[in-house]
Protein backbone atom coordinates (compact mmCIF):
# COMPACT_ATOMS: atom_id res chain seq x y z
CA UNK A 1 0.00 0.00 0.00
CA UNK A 2 2.75 2.07 0.82
CA UNK A 3 4.41 1.76 -2.80
CA UNK A 4 1.38 2.60 -4.34
CA UNK A 5 0.77 5.84 -2.21
CA UNK A 6 4.77 6.81 -2.97
CA UNK A 7 3.90 6.33 -6.50
CA UNK A 8 0.76 7.97 -7.08
CA UNK A 9 2.99 10.67 -4.71
CA UNK A 10 5.40 10.74 -7.52
CA UNK A 11 3.22 10.78 -10.51
CA UNK A 12 1.24 14.06 -9.13
CA UNK A 13 5.21 15.54 -8.77
CA UNK A 14 5.86 14.50 -12.44
CA UNK A 15 2.77 16.12 -13.38
CA UNK A 16 3.02 19.43 -11.92
CA UNK A 17 6.31 19.63 -13.41
CA UNK A 18 5.41 18.76 -16.78
CA UNK A 19 2.82 21.47 -16.51
CA UNK A 20 5.40 24.34 -15.54
CA UNK A 21 6.47 26.92 -18.14
CA UNK A 22 9.49 25.71 -20.20
CA UNK A 23 11.46 27.94 -18.74
CA UNK A 24 10.75 27.43 -15.23
CA UNK A 25 10.64 23.82 -15.63
CA UNK A 26 14.70 23.81 -17.01
CA UNK A 27 15.98 26.08 -14.34
CA UNK A 28 13.80 24.01 -11.40
CA UNK A 29 15.22 20.52 -12.97
CA UNK A 30 19.18 21.64 -13.81
CA UNK A 31 18.75 23.23 -10.15
CA UNK A 32 17.33 20.29 -8.65
CA UNK A 33 18.40 17.14 -10.50
CA UNK A 34 20.96 18.08 -12.06
CA UNK A 35 22.47 19.79 -9.32
CA UNK A 36 23.62 23.05 -10.93
CA UNK A 37 23.99 26.27 -9.18
CA UNK A 38 21.97 29.40 -9.41
CA UNK A 39 25.07 31.36 -11.40
CA UNK A 40 25.73 28.22 -13.44
CA UNK A 41 22.14 28.30 -14.84
CA UNK A 42 21.90 31.52 -15.36
CA UNK A 43 25.10 31.68 -17.27
CA UNK A 44 24.11 28.61 -19.27
CA UNK A 45 20.34 29.99 -20.17
CA UNK A 46 21.56 33.54 -20.46
CA UNK A 47 19.34 34.87 -17.35
CA UNK A 48 20.02 36.68 -14.20
CA UNK A 49 20.92 34.83 -11.12
CA UNK A 50 18.09 36.55 -9.62
CA UNK A 51 15.90 35.52 -12.78
CA UNK A 52 16.71 31.80 -11.75
CA UNK A 53 15.73 32.42 -8.40
CA UNK A 54 12.55 33.59 -9.03
CA UNK A 55 12.00 30.48 -11.25
CA UNK A 56 12.91 28.28 -8.52
CA UNK A 57 10.45 30.00 -6.09
CA UNK A 58 7.83 29.72 -8.65
CA UNK A 59 7.84 25.71 -9.19
CA UNK A 60 8.07 25.13 -6.14
CA UNK A 61 5.23 27.11 -5.02
CA UNK A 62 3.53 25.18 -7.54
CA UNK A 63 5.03 22.02 -6.10
CA UNK A 64 4.05 22.89 -2.65
CA UNK A 65 0.34 24.19 -3.52
CA UNK A 66 -0.06 20.71 -6.03
CA UNK A 67 0.86 18.47 -3.44
CA UNK A 68 -1.23 19.98 -0.34
CA UNK A 69 -4.09 19.73 -2.60
CA UNK A 70 -3.86 16.25 -3.96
Amino acid sequence: ERVLLDREALDVVVQAIEQLPARTRDVFVLHRFEEMSGSRIAAALGLSVSAVEKHIMKALQVLHERLKVD
